[in-house]
């Protein structure tokens, strides 16, 4: 039957037996379809409602259960329509979403295919692809605002109109644009390579998760006028050149390898940048001992100091200037560290404390209901998995405290899933995740027993 006809036949609402709900549902219909039917011609040029349910996803009701004997015919179309006002519903959750996101989606795929080959355009139309299906599969379900805006930054990095003197030539631009996409459609690909980065690539992995537009607009932002403007209302920061300059570990990343690409260090390089002042990189000499990853920044009287890790206060400060304070969460991490001056309790410094395994369970069930995940975590790589994890501390950043990014948890078997930097390898997401008693081992200080303790 065809959906005009359907509409024609005669509300029989009023004779038909079912609950309060029900009820309801079916005495909305009437609106809905009216609604339905204007959108189907303005967004999908169609007369036919079945062509035009082609362009949108159908709520599959699961099971029959229809009246049956007397009154079955009834029931029958009273289940009918509640679920037609199911799936009107549905539909136009669907349609509003392709309305806020498709000018922006179309001007992307036009902005590629006029600056990139053929190849990188294909490449790059597959990412978008996968980033739209992540993002309407995700729980809670990306906002349509958040997946326009990134399109808009993303565009704007390949062909920055406003400004006609960008930092980066077009062809950084672009190599930079393509590997933004890469990450937004998988964003547990990002890597902090030979750096001491990691609390900044757990920011980038939680924000291109999350937030994909604010990683986005930092890249672009960076890459056309080479200064960044925090987002707490501080002044704005110029980005040393050897962050905007391709190093030899971005020419050479490969994506689930260990290596740095060239996206992740321009927006590892300026969220350092955020927290530690005059922030450089030059090529690392990993064989020095100890290793240098070529990493410094400048104290208060213009001296050179090697970058040391940021401490979770100082993480949770990145993430606002990056992202704003709404779209911050603390960092969590047990209660018995104390700052990297050894003297305050960390119970001070604002962020989320846990003092035993059930506190974790209890914060990260609390994270997953509440829609805050994923959230950054600090732990220490003398503990398992992460010692493994490191090739016995060979991997940058590792031997010592180190971020990773809570992904998701399943409270049901009481593991988490981690994104950690180190490769692909290295991540806790297709395994099932770390049983939750070892993610809180690992939030300790290592004693002498711990298997990659130097005897603390």
């Amino acid at each position: 039957m065809r959906f005009e006809e359907y509409l024609a036949k005669p509300d029989n609402s009023r004779e038909r037996q079912g609950s309060a709900e029900q009820a309801a549902l079916c005495n909305d219909i009437t609106d809905m379809e009216r609604n339905a039917l204007k959108h189907r011609k303005d967004t999908c040029g169609s007369t036919s409602h079945e062509t035009a349910r082609q362009h949108l996803p159908r709520l599959q009701i699961v099971g029959d259960d229809r009246p049956t004997g007397n009154g079955g015919d009834r029931g029958s179309s009273q289940l009918d329509k509640i679920r037609l006002a199911q799936d009107l519903k549905f539909s136009q959750e669907t349609i509003r979403r392709e309305e806020i996101i498709k000018t922006d989606r179309d001007n992307l795929k036009k902005v590629a295919d006029h600056k990139l080959s053929p190849e990188q355009t294909k490449r790059f139309e597959t990412y978008m692809a996968k980033f739209e299906m992540r993002a309407a599969g995700q729980t809670p379900q990306m906002k349509p605002e958040e997946i326009a805006r990134t399109y808009r930054e993303v565009a704007k990095l390949i062909d920055p109109k406003d400004n006609p003197n960008p930092v980066l030539a077009e062809r950084d631009r672009i190599k930079l644009a393509e590997l933004v996409m890469y990450h937004v459609a998988n964003p547990t690909s990002v890597a902090q390579g030979f750096h001491n980065t990691c609390s900044a690539a757990s920011t980038e992995s939680r924000l291109y998760a999350k937030y994909p537009a604010e990683a986005a607009q930092l890249v672009t932002e960076v890459a056309t006028t080479g200064k960044f403007t925090p987002k707490d209302g501080s002044p704005k920061i110029s980005i040393d050149k050897s962050v905007l300059e391709q190093d030899n570990e971005a020419r050479r990343a490969q994506p689930g390898k260990p290596l740095r690409d060239y996206a992740s260090q321009v927006f590892q390089g300026t969220a350092m940048a955020l927290v530690r002042n005059g922030y450089y990189q030059s090529e690392p000499k990993l064989f020095r001992n100890p290793p240098d990853t070529g990493e410094r920044y400048r104290d208060d009287s213009g001296g050179e100091i090697r970058v040391d890790w940021p401490t979770p206060r100082e993480v949770h400060r990145m993430q606002r200037k990056i992202a704003g304070e709404d779209k911050s969460e603390p960092i969590i991490e047990n209660h018995y560290l104390r700052d990297d001056a050894g003297t305050l309790p960390l119970l001070k410094d604002g962020q989320t404390h846990v003092s035993n395994v059930q506190e974790l369970r209890t914060k990260l069930s609390e994270l997953k209901t509440q829609g805050r995940l994923p959230a950054q975590m600090l732990v220490h790589t003398a503990h398992e998995p992460f010692f493994g994890d490191s090739g016995g501390g060979e991997a940058g950043g590792s031997g010592g405290w180190h971020f990773v990014t809570v992904m998701d948890y399943d409270d049901r078997i009481g593991k988490a899933k981690i994104d950690n930097f180190w490769g692909k390898r290295a991540d806790h997401i297709e395994d099932g995740g770390i049983p939750v008693s070892d993610l809180y081992k690992a939030t300790t200080i290592p004693t002498k027993n711990s298997r990659g303790s130097k005897g603390k």
